[in-house]
């Protein structure tokens, strides 16, 4: 068994200036979309990576732990800070996230660690988390796609901007996406399997 690594990441150019200083976005499979603060988990002697839904629906204190076959997929993205109120870089950083989802092909596993929606200042987390992706109906839309496919998983890992989550995850469970205080990716690569521990990152982190 290999050691316990970090994913690949990348710092992209910013939002659109409405919301400036933040990084949110995604990648996948080796393409950034820019505005993003994103990684990849690629599984060695494989152009891409592949996840195995064994433990599917996992919405307990522990870490999800996630199998990841030869040939499969996983995309690591965060800090997309969806609010009630869309803005135009909340929008176009959603909307970058749902094209990735529409063009996915095959099974695979989107890990969000950290800040999906912002929730600071609200007091009704489940109508404030519904409310937000109801104001990104692309992103939703996709979402809902993405989860209903075969052996297909979104987990959500709360960052320092959606913290309450943890304790009130059931606005996403509804729609099919898992929350987990971290992930665990066991990744089965040519050389062996590969243990990468995917965590929630904080809205300043590079």
């Amino acid at each position: 068994m290999g050691g316990r690594a970090a994913p690949a990441t990348a710092s992209l150019p910013k939002a659109p200036a409405d919301q400036p200083g933040r990084d949110a976005g995604p990648a996948a499979a080796g393409e950034a979309v820019p505005g993003w603060q994103n990684g990849m988990a690629m599984v060695g002697g494989a152009p891409e990576a592949h996840s195995s839904a064994a433990g599917a629906g996992h919405h307990g204190t522990g870490a999800a732990e996630l199998h990841v076959g030869i040939g499969r997929r996983v995309a690591v993205v965060a800090n997309l800070g969806l609010r009630p109120a869309a803005t135009a870089s909340s929008t176009w950083a959603a909307d970058g996230l749902a094209r990735i989802l529409d063009r996915w092909d095959g099974p695979g596993v989107v890990v969000v660690a950290g800040n999906l929606v912002d929730l600071r200042g609200c007091s009704d987390i489940g109508a404030a988390t519904t409310a937000a992706l109801d104001a990104h109906p692309r992103l939703s839309g996709a979402l809902e796609a993405f989860v209903a496919g075969d052996d297909r998983r979104v987990v959500v890992i709360p960052g320092d901007g959606d913290g309450a989550l943890a304790a009130e995850p059931d606005a996403l469970v509804r729609r099919g996406i898992e929350v987990a205080p971290a992930v665990d990716l066991s990744l089965s690569t040519a050389a062996g399997t590969r243990l990468v521990r995917v965590e929630g990152r904080r809205t300043g982190d590079a």
